[in-house]
């Protein structure tokens, strides 16, 4: 069963080997690598779990209970004149489990989630250029993109691209 839910403090050491399987299966989609990544650092999860304004989304494996298929971040953005804007962040779902639709069920709660934030009309993500399904993911979605900023990440010294989206909400948000 595929059930998009949040992270409990109960998941967190489950989230950090699916994020740190991640780094390492696809390093040209992440701005960290294993070592420097702000999720290993114990505290990271203390506040975060608390925040209104920042939530992990997680979707159980279906077949192994205790570990996670797929995880994605959302965040309201903090500063007042930007409380308008969401940011999707870490998106990954296990290599077994992908074209299975659980990346599209978790993006879809989070879409949901923000949109129920007072005043947010507005995602963003940025996809790294070689991600080409998941940008298509993200365009199904409506996601659409405005950019491509160059050398974004650099992984055995090739500089990689990355691609910017931005998804308006409907509805009154201000």
């Amino acid at each position: 069963m595929m059930t998009p839910r949040l992270l409990r403090n109960e998941d967190v050491q489950q989230y950090r080997a699916i994020r740190l399987a991640a780094l390492h299966d696809s390093p040209w989609a992440f701005g960290s690598s294993p070592g420097d990544d702000r999720t290993e650092f114990y505290g990271f999860f203390d506040d975060l779990l608390d925040d209104p304004d920042h939530h992990i989304i997680v979707i159980d494996h279906p077949d192994r209970a205790g570990e996670l298929a797929c995880i994605l971040g959302l965040r309201r953005e903090p500063a007042r004149k930007a409380r308008h804007l969401a940011s999707i962040w870490g998106v990954y779902t296990i290599p077994e489990m992908r074209g299975s639709g659980f990346a599209r069920c978790a993006l879809q709660y989070a879409i949901e989630l923000a949109s129920q934030w007072d005043t947010v009309c507005r995602i963003g993500l940025s996809a790294s250029v070689r991600s080409v399904g998941a940008i298509a993911l993200y365009e199904s979605l409506g996601f659409v993109r405005w950019g491509t900023e160059p050398g974004v990440t650099r992984v055995g010294g090739e500089d990689i691209d990355e691609v910017h989206l931005s998804l308006k909400l409907d509805g009154d948000h201000g």
